[in-house]
């Protein structure tokens, strides 16, 4: 029942795609660790602050949906 925006979902993406790249192995060449986004083109390696504001907003209201969700059952 929550609505992720899709920034938030590009957000997800990015970090299920370092989750991926920490267990699996690591690409040869740099050109290949890039992510490549659903409309072609690749999602810078590093981490903003701009991330990380979206990320801590986006944890912020999931904590918040757990939460509420948890007090209705």
């Amino acid at each position: 029942g929550l609505s992720i925006s899709p920034s938030e979902m590009a957000l997800v993406g990015y970090l299920g795609d370092y989750i991926v790249q920490g267990r699996y192995p690591v690409a040869k060449r740099a050109q290949e660790a890039q992510m490549l986004l659903s409309h072609g083109t690749h999602r810078s390696t590093r981490w903003s602050e701009k991330d990380e504001a979206e990320y801590h907003e986006f944890r912020r209201r999931l904590r918040a949906e757990v939460i509420r969700t948890a007090k209705q059952q």
